[in-house]
C-alpha cells in the first residue's frame, strides 16, 4: 500500500520510519498495544507537515495508495499522558499506555498522540470501574485486548482468528534473534574447546 511505497522512495525527504519501527512495547503489554494502537503502527512519522504534503502528492501522482503521516511540527499530545492521578490508577491496577511504550524522546510526543488518553487495566470488569471513575472520557484497555471507548462503547472477543499483531511479531522476532545469537555464541564456544582438546592431544 501507500505506507511501502512511501516508505522505501527515498525521493520523499524527512521520513523516520513508521510507529511499529520507533517504538519498544514493555513485555506483556504487547497484546493490549497491538489491539489500541492497531493500524496507526503503520502510520508514518515525518519531520514536519510541508514534507507529508509533498509525500501525499507523490502518493496521489504516482497512484500508489494512501498512507497516513504524523508531522513532528504539526500533531500534539492528547489527554493527560502520564499525568493521572497515581492513587487513583492504582486504586483499579492501571497504568497510563504511554508508560508502557519506550521510543526516543525525540518521539515522545508521538507517543502522547496516540496514547495519551488511554489507561490500562488488568481485566474488563477493571476496565469500566476505571472508565466510569473518568465520566468515561479515556479509552481503557486490558491486558488482553478488550477496550472500553471513550462515551462507554465496548469492544472484545475472540483474537485467534487474527492471529499476533504486528507488536506481538515484532517481539516474537527478537525473541527468535537473542535465540540465535545465543545459540551461535555456543557454537563458537564448542568449536574452541574442541580445537583446544585436539591441541592437547597433540
Amino acid at each position: 500500500g501507500g505506507n511501502a511505497a512511501v516508505s522505501d522512495n527515498a525521493a520523499v525527504a524527512g521520513i523516520h520510519g513508521t510507529v511499529a519501527d520507533l517504538i519498544q512495547v514493555n513485555e506483556g503489554f504487547e497484546i493490549a498495544m497491538d489491539v489500541v494502537l492497531g493500524s496507526a503502527l503503520q502510520h508514518i512519522v515525518i519531520e514536519n507537515e510541508a514534507s507529508a504534503r509533498k509525500a501525499i502528492e507523490w502518493l496521489k501522482s504516482s497512484s500508489r495508495g494512501r498512507a497516513t503521516f504524523l508531522p513532528l511540527d504539526l500533531i500534539e499530545e492528547r489527554g493527560r499522558g502520564a499525568a493521572f492521578a497515581k492513587n487513583e490508577l492504582d486504586r483499579f491496577g492501571a497504568v497510563p499506555a504511554v508508560t508502557v511504550v519506550q521510543t526516543d524522546a525525540h518521539y515522545s510526543k508521538v507517543i502522547g498522540f496516540l496514547l495519551g488518553n488511554t489507561l490500562v487495566a488488568p481485566d474488563l470488569s477493571q476496565a469500566v470501574a476505571v472508565a466510569r471513575n473518568y465520566h468515561k472520557s479515556v479509552r481503557v484497555v486490558t491486558m488482553a485486548g478488550d477496550l472500553v471507548n471513550p462515551g462507554g462503547s465496548m469492544t472484545g472477543g475472540s483474537r485467534e482468528r487474527r492471529g499476533a499483531g504486528l507488536i506481538e511479531r515484532k517481539k516474537d522476532l527478537e525473541d527468535l534473534r537473542a535465540k540465535l545469537a545465543s545459540l551461535e555464541q555456543e557454537d563458537r564456544e564448542s568449536e574452541t574447546q574442541l580445537r583446544q582438546a585436539s591441541s592437547n592431544r597433540d
